[in-house]
């Protein structure tokens, strides 16, 4: 039976869930697109030596997933059907798999050249089964090049050709002007996400809606007021981007540390007006520290605030 349909209309909920195979528990942990999903209970593995769809950590009562590069002390959680003896294993490494299957169109393609090359080889000990042999590869192509005909020698000594003028003398040239560039954003070695929505009445409310289902689907904003504060912060910062006159927007969220970072960049031929009442209304929503970036050098404005998670 299906983990999921015995969960729903088999045993008592009060009562251990059991495995119909094997009559071990199971340990029911429902997860973030309201489903559950059967753990093996009291099992913690490395999580660098499990598959990455198969790692599972549970926050705040709930079942993730986690496809980032774990640090080698973190450890995870695997479903009962993983460790299940009589169940097959599904293709946990996939780069192995597609590797597997690219190696004999590799050969096949070897065979196809040294076919080409000396047709009036007998390349039938060169095939075992299906896969040819390398070794016999290597071999017949060392017999081909011996055979071949010699290649004509060139002159002696070659004509060396006439040297080319020696090149004019720097000219000192004035220094050009120090240009200030507004640096560039650079989000790594964490989650992140973000979201292109059009000038349009409604991206303020969507550009909220996709952050906090983003947070929550890494496993924050488990209370109502979190997430009414990150509905406000973020509508803020997308309302004056919004403001700025250019065709679209680009949201952007990260978290790292216990806090979330959220910037909107407007992108328009030129900076916009920042209102001097900006950063004083999103300081007062309870952020960590917010910031604006209205550099006239390159197009466009980007505004931040950090969150405590």
């Amino acid at each position: 039976m299906d983990p999921k349909e015995l969960w729903r209309t088999g045993q008592d909920q009060t009562q251990p869930v059991k495995c119909p195979r094997c009559g071990l528990p199971w340990e029911p942990v429902p997860t973030d697109d309201h489903d559950r999903v059967m753990l093996e209970p009291d099992f913690y593995a490395p999580a660098h030596t499990v598959p990455p769809r198969q790692r599972w950590y549970v926050r705040q009562g709930w079942a993730v997933q986690d496809d980032s590069c774990p640090r080698p002390s973190r450890q995870c959680r695997i479903a009962h059907a993983l460790a299940y003896p009589e169940q097959e294993l599904p293709d946990l490494w996939g780069w192995l798999t597609a590797l597997r299957e690219e190696i004999p169109r590799q050969a096949g393609r070897l065979f196809q050249r040294l076919t080409s090359y000396c047709p009036s080889k007998d390349l039938s000990l060169a095939v075992s089964g299906s896969r040819p042999g390398l070794q016999e590869y290597g071999r017949l192509m060392d017999d081909a090049r011996r055979d071949a005909a010699p290649k004509p020698r060139p002159d002696y000594p070659p004509k060396k050709p006439p040297s080319p003028p020696p090149p004019d003398p720097p000219t000192k040239q004035a220094a050009a002007p120090a240009v200030h560039r507004r640096p560039t954003v650079l989000i790594a070695n964490r989650r992140a996400a973000n979201w292109a929505l059009e000038n349009a009445p409604w991206s303020e409310k969507k550009a909220a809606v996709r952050v906090v289902e983003q947070l929550r689907a890494w496993g924050y904003l488990g209370a109502a007021a979190q997430q009414e504060r990150y509905t406000a912060v973020t509508r803020g910062l997308a309302r004056a981007a919004l403001g700025d006159g250019g065709r679209r927007i680009t949201v952007h969220v990260a978290d790292q540390e216990g806090a979330a970072l959220i910037m909107v960049l407007s992108h328009r031929d030129g900076p916009g007006r920042l209102d001097e009442s900006f950063l004083p209304s999103v300081a007062a929503l309870g952020v960590l520290s917010c910031g604006a970036d209205t550099d006239g050098d390159e197009p466009g404005n980007r505004r931040w605030a950090l969150l405590e998670l």
